[in-house]
């Protein structure tokens, strides 16, 4: 086996550590997002063929709303986000944005013992 003098080669563990890429529609997917819009797709046809009653025109419009909901959750949360994007996403639509406020605006809802701890809090900024 001969090798280019010119060409480095460097022994990583890239491997294992990838998820792998998969092109979908032109997006380049990392890992297991494409099974969103597998998902999505098996729910257009669960309700198309679920509404068997329905006029065309409006069991294609319901239809569409699982593959629309997913494209838009892989688009905005799901593709070129860290891994842990959405559920610190979720978090702050649920209880507010407190990941780089000061310790006194942590509590949102105030506990029977609030006003001591207000009270201590307010001695300590003092003091310090």
């Amino acid at each position: 086996m001969s090798r280019n003098l010119g060409e480095r080669v460097t022994p990583t563990n890239a491997g294992p550590d990838s998820k792998g890429m998969m092109s979908v529609c032109g997006w380049e997917l990392e890992g297991t997002t494409a099974f969103y819009l597998v998902a999505g797709a098996v729910g257009f046809m669960v309700l198309m063929f679920s509404l068997q009653g329905v006029p065309f025109v409006a069991r294609i419009g319901v239809a569409l709303l699982p593959v629309i909901g997913t494209v838009l959750w892989v688009k905005f949360m799901v593709h070129g986000r860290p891994p842990g994007y959405q559920i610190d996403k979720i978090d702050k639509w649920i209880f507010g944005g407190n990941f780089c406020q000061r310790p006194q605006k942590w509590t949102k809802w105030r506990h029977p013992r609030f006003v001591v701890l207000a009270e201590v809090m307010a001695k300590e900024a003092h003091h310090g």
